[in-house]
């Protein structure tokens, strides 16, 4: 993971904490993603959010910007 895209995940959840979106949100994941720490940071933030979570079968890295 490169120094920006760690940034971006690293504050991402502090950052958007108070933020109330007024639309539907998913928040998705490759099943077997194991790059870097988005899978952990996408299961926080819906732990947090109560945002339903969905893992994507065999999905990998990146499988959150389908």
């Amino acid at each position: 993971m490169n120094k920006i895209q760690h940034k971006t995940y690293e504050y991402f959840i502090t950052e958007n904490k108070d933020i109330d979106f007024s639309f539907p949100v998913l928040i998705s994941v490759g099943e077997k993603d194991s790059t870097g720490k988005g899978k952990a940071y996408c299961k926080e933030w819906a732990k947090q959010t109560g945002y339903p979570l969905h893992f994507i079968k065999t999905g990998k890295a990146y499988a959150v910007l389908l």
